[in-house]
């Protein structure tokens, strides 16, 4: 067995501890790897997601930034780091982080939707329209896109575009309380 299918079992061990919620055996199992594989990007973009799970936001986000500084194109790692800066209400560094995943990665449904989220959060609402716009292309059964836009457009007054948004929320699930409260 050479050393990538050696590193590759180890991966999927601290995988399935992650999964069976044994977050701190996960990295300390982490820890341990780092030590024979200092430069792999995926040990530190997992770890992030230990210490995101266990509320460690700066933790996972320095985690996150390793990750990206060993490979400055991991999709997975740029998008994990974008949510941890929106955690941590760092919104604008979010953004940036949002928009390099959609660059490497134009379809990227949570890309899209999160910098349509982190966008709204800074009030920023055609902004945010356009890119939940993209999203719904993408994924037109996302009732959480649909709604958001809906919410947008009804805040912007645009309540003719409110209701069509509302009324595919309802053709997905016709009981949603939000989309019926809307």
């Amino acid at each position: 067995m050479n050393s990538n299918e050696q590193l590759s079992e180890k991966i999927d061990s601290v995988i399935a501890l992650y999964s069976d919620g044994k977050i701190e055996d996960a990295i300390d199992e982490i820890k341990l790897l780092n030590e024979d594989y200092p430069n792999e990007p995926i040990l530190f973009n997992i770890i992030g997601a230990c210490y995101s799970s266990l509320g460690k936001t700066n933790n996972a986000a320095q985690s996150y930034e390793k990750a990206i500084s060993l490979k400055p194109d991991y999709i997975d790692a740029i998008y994990n780091y974008g949510n941890t800066l929106r955690d941590l209400n760092r919104l604008e560094e979010s953004l940036s982080a949002f928009e390099q995943v959609i660059t490497l990665s134009p379809y990227h449904e949570g890309a899209l939707h999160n910098l349509g989220a982190s966008l709204q959060e800074l009030n920023r609402n055609n902004d945010a329209i356009d890119h939940y716009l993209q999203t719904k292309i993408i994924s037109p059964n996302n009732i959480d896109i649909i709604i958001n836009l809906g919410f947008l457009y009804q805040n912007l007054g645009q309540f003719d575009n409110a209701i069509h948004e509302y009324e595919d929320a309802l053709k997905i699930d016709s009981n949603n309380p939000i989309t019926i409260n809307n």
